[in-house]
């Protein structure tokens, strides 16, 4: 099988394609809830999440909210 290299948050990660984002957030157990995702910068809607297709280099940063006040 080959796999692709992304960086997930500055790290390198290893994945089999294909996959979409939601299938990664799976798989890596994330918690969606208040979750949003840029891709080389770019933010990408929770809504599109299951169609965008991970591709070898992509650079994903994962940004969780925090409450506060």
């Amino acid at each position: 099988m080959n796999q692709i290299q992304i960086l997930l948050n500055g790290q390198p990660h290893n994945l089999t394609p294909p996959m979409s984002l939601s299938q990664l957030l799976n798989q890596l157990d994330v918690e969606t809830k208040g979750t949003a995702i840029a891709i080389d910068g770019e933010v990408i809607p929770s809504s599109d999440w299951s169609e965008f297709p991970l591709e070898q280099g992509l650079k994903l940063q994962v940004f969780h909210a925090i409450a506060g006040g």
